[in-house]
């Protein structure tokens, strides 16, 4: 995997993410080594999955399946 700074190696592994009650099958990439110490999440994949609203004004944030 290339990433700005340079290359990364990286293990994809499907997961289920839940999140407001909502379940998303996706691929999230795991660093080899212990100095990255974030995890990779694309935007392909889940973001696809998900209808996102966000009134700011109200700080409300509102989630949904994208088929719903």
């Amino acid at each position: 995997m290339e990433t700005l700074t340079g290359v990364l190696t990286a293990y994809g592994h499907e997961v289920v993410l839940e999140t407001l009650g909502v379940q998303l099958q996706t691929l999230v990439y795991f660093a080899e080594g212990a100095e990255m110490r974030r995890n990779l999440l694309g935007r392909q994949g889940w973001l696809q999955l998900v209808r996102i609203g966000l009134v700011d004004y109200d700080s409300e944030l509102y989630l949904s399946p994208y088929d719903e």
